[in-house]
């Protein structure tokens, strides 16, 4: 794609060395793949956006509260991100198959997230740092392993003969990891960080 599309403007800035009155028309399979791969690129960053803000409306309604669902989209904020420099170091290139994994990534991510804010919110009533420990406790191991065994499936696609399908799963793979592990080392902190704020507010 990316060499489609540097091909595609390398003839856009050479037309006018034509003579007047030339009528020129690109087309072809190479023009219309490169077209649709925009459009699909452009969908997915629409679908992405809506995908977070169903998300945390709907963590925001179900936890009767707003802060909590943004609590929610930390570690699934944080697991594309991981994924998107991945990405970048290793030279994977966004294609037709590879730039889906985003929004799937959101709702396959957010069940961990949601998994600690509902014991969480079951806990209340203690120690806000004991609430956070047990919290650790009672979901950390289910986390792991309902994490682990989706993973464990889609790396099998990692041994596909199509390359984008390869990159398909291990993407997807590093991206549920990202989100286990933001979960469970990223969350605690911006939760125990805003209670301070909290707390220095009402002071």
């Amino acid at each position: 794609t990316a060499s489609i599309a540097r091909f595609y403007a390398l003839v856009l800035d050479n037309i006018d060395i034509l003579p007047d009155g030339t009528t020129v028309t690109i087309s072809g399979n190479s023009v219309v793949s490169l077209k649709f791969s925009n459009m699909l690129f452009s969908d997915q960053n629409r679908s992405t956006i809506l995908s977070v803000l169903i998300v945390f409306l709907l963590c925001a309604f179900s936890f009767k509260s707003v802060i909590r669902g943004l609590f929610t989209i930390v570690p699934v904020t944080a697991g594309i991100m991981i994924n998107y420099v991945f990405m970048y170091l290793a030279g994977i290139p966004f294609d037709l198959i590879t730039v889906t994994f985003t929004s799937i990534a959101i709702g396959c991510g957010v069940d961990d997230a949601i998994h600690f804010m509902h014991r969480f919110k079951n806990n209340e009533g203690k120690d806000f740092m004991e609430n956070i420990r047990l919290t650790i406790i009672e979901t950390g191991r289910p986390i792991i392993l309902s994490t682990v065994s989706i993973v464990a499936g889609m790396m099998m696609l990692s041994f596909g003969s199509f390359m984008p399908i390869r990159y398909f799963g291990l993407l997807m793979s590093i991206s549920l990891f990202g989100c286990m592990v933001s979960t469970l080392i990223f969350m605690p902190p911006v939760m125990i960080l805003f209670d301070k704020i909290k707390k220095l507010v009402k002071k």
